[in-house]
């Protein structure tokens, strides 16, 4: 097959043409780099997120850290499926988990505290509640006073119920 000068010329200018591709893309990728010390570089855009401010749907923030459970071990919680306390250390080697929660759904919806060691999630202990508006309480014993724990809350899969509430974990340091 003989070439002609056309079709040599022809691979040659995409020859020419890649290659200037090539390095002006790499030039413009290494700039980006070099001022800003990332390998990736968000992009502003003309989007306004609205805030979840009514609480409606499940949703995550890094924004601030916001303290789940006070010195005294005083605490509020909403979730639809699980949610996790701060963590705590006992004063004694009981404690009392006390609790008034209702649900979005129905007054016999249920459920469940954990209370797991905060440096292996091994769970020490369980209660089920009701959320039914009235304080409950639990206790969980042989606990070390040396040692950090959480509370773990959990509902039944098939309620699809959201709890909310408050109650108290006495005593802790």
């Amino acid at each position: 097959m003989k070439k002609t000068i056309k079709n040599i010329f022809k691979n040659i200018l995409v020859c020419i043409v890649s290659v200037a591709i090539a390095a002006a893309y790499t030039t413009s990728v290494n700039a980006a780099e070099s001022e800003t010390g990332y390998d990736d570089i968000a992009v502003p855009v003309d989007v306004y997120l609205e805030p979840n401010y009514d609480d409606s749907h499940d949703y995550f923030m890094f924004h601030e850290s916001v303290q789940r459970m006070d010195d005294s071990g005083n605490f509020t919680f909403s979730f639809k499926d699980t949610m996790v306390s701060d963590s705590f250390i006992p004063a004694a080697s009981t404690i009392k988990v006390t609790v008034t929660a209702k649900s979005s759904n129905s007054d016999s919806d249920t459920f469940t505290i954990r209370l797991c060691k905060w440096s292996d999630d091994f769970q020490v202990g369980s209660v089920k509640y009701t959320a039914n508006g009235t304080a409950q309480a639990g206790t969980f014993s042989n606990l070390s006073t040396d040692t950090r724990y959480y509370l773990s809350f959990t509902r039944p899969i098939f309620q699809n119920a959201k709890i909310t509430g408050s109650g108290t974990v006495t005593p802790i340091k």
